[in-house]
């Protein structure tokens, strides 16, 4: 199958992020994980002052292209504003 299986991705998401991240989604199918994004706190060193930010947004190459990453980007925006953020940042 494509994809990854969901216990890797959480395995490797925890590792990279630590117990300081907000959130972390995973979209998945059929028990494989498909992509994943977060909300942080802060993700660019350089720029303390600005929070929150969208990061980690990562799509396996079999499922790009059918509105993934739209999906998890729109859901990301939808938890910052749900939790008053009114900005959200993104460092590529």
């Amino acid at each position: 199958a494509d994809g990854y299986p969901p216990a890797a991705v959480r395995a490797h998401l925890l590792a990279a992020r630590g117990p300081a991240a907000p959130l972390v989604l995973v979209a998945a199918a059929d028990g494989v994980a498909l992509g994943t994004a977060s909300l942080e706190l802060a993700d660019l060193p350089s720029r303390p002052d600005l929070s929150p930010w969208l990061a980690s947004v990562w799509v396996a190459p079999a499922a790009r292209r059918r509105g993934v990453a739209t999906a998890l980007v729109r859901r990301v925006e939808a938890l910052a504003d749900a939790l008053g953020h009114a900005r959200l940042h993104l460092f590529t």
